[in-house]
């Protein structure tokens, strides 16, 4: 089973996510409100797919989160979050992520984006 860690410091957007990403049949084995914490949980939970808010609490945001997570561990990152700000956006996409989604969102297009790597996965291609 996919095991995904959503990374959003918004208590019921964190909730409402858990919620549809559990009805899709995929497990959330953390929710976590900073990048610190989600670096720590990396070490030692190894999550397939990482849903990252780019605003969090905490001293780093989102983006620098996902850069040091992606040097150390590999792990996708799909972007999930309220910011139209096009700097941030271009910052967050010059990481490659496989997937960027401005709230609100279709779910159904989340889940494409997770499947997608699912399947990449299962046939041992790199994500």
């Amino acid at each position: 089973m996919l095991k995904i860690l959503c990374v959003e410091d918004d208590y019921i957007a964190s909730y409402m996510l858990h919620e549809r990403i559990e009805r899709m049949g995929y497990f959330i084995i953390d929710k976590v409100s900073t990048g610190e914490d989600a670096l720590k949980l990396c070490e030692w939970q190894q999550p397939d797919v990482i849903l990252m808010d780019i605003r969090l609490s905490g001293e780093m945001d989102g983006i620098e989160a996902a850069r040091r997570i992606g040097e150390k561990h590999g792990i996708p990152i799909i972007f999930i979050t309220g910011i139209s700000d096009a700097g941030i956006r271009k910052r967050a996409k010059e990481l490659k992520p496989h997937g960027f989604f401005t709230k609100p969102f279709e779910i159904t297009e989340l889940q494409q984006s997770i499947d997608m790597i699912f399947r990449t996965r299962k046939r041992g291609q790199p994500v």
